[in-house]
């Protein structure tokens, strides 16, 4: 996958939340906790992926932050992290990592149509959006919990491909 140019990213060892106060789960972490989890998972990553691995993208366990953790995740060499809330919209901040702003739109696409998937892609480019795909798991039919039809993952690989060829998109 990393030799095909795709960004490998882990939530963390144990996928245990951030402890923001906010999510009730009996195994929620500290920031330094959380931090030191996202560490081990990027040495592992990095072992199996090589030098193409890199560790400046997180995705947060079910969305949780905090400005610890941000200053923590920072410290640790994170520049973009994201969570899973989109508000529907298309200027999805990044969250607060970072000096400035970033447009984000995180798609989830276990859950979309071959219409949505275009009309996504397509206001990735109306918008100059930097769109993020969340892809957990492909299988032939997909449908079940995080699971992506290989059918819908091949439909968004040419979408963007044609895209990538005609110079219209950076992958």
């Amino acid at each position: 996958i990393a030799a095909a140019g795709h960004q490998i990213s882990s939530h963390n060892v144990n996928n245990y939340p951030l402890d923001n106060g906010i999510i009730v789960d009996a195994n929620k972490q500290t920031a330094a906790a959380y931090t030191a989890d996202f560490v081990s998972a990027s040495a592992v990553l990095s072992a199996i992926v090589g030098q193409k691995f890199d560790s400046t993208y997180h995705p947060w366990v079910q969305g949780s932050h905090s400005q610890a953790a941000f200053d923590t995740m920072r410290a640790a060499g994170v520049a973009i992290a994201r969570g899973v809330d989109n508000g529907g919209g298309y200027n999805f901040p990044q969250v607060g990592l970072g000096h400035g702003v970033l447009a984000l739109k995180t798609q989830a696409l276990h859950t979309m149509t071959q219409p949505q998937i275009l009309a996504a892609v397509e206001a990735t480019k109306t918008y100059g959006l930097t769109t993020f795909w969340m892809v957990h798991e492909i299988t032939e039919a997909g449908g079940v919990g995080t699971e992506t039809s290989i059918a819908n993952y091949a439909y968004l690989c040419s979408l963007i491909g044609a895209d990538v060829a005609a110079g219209r998109a950076v992958h």
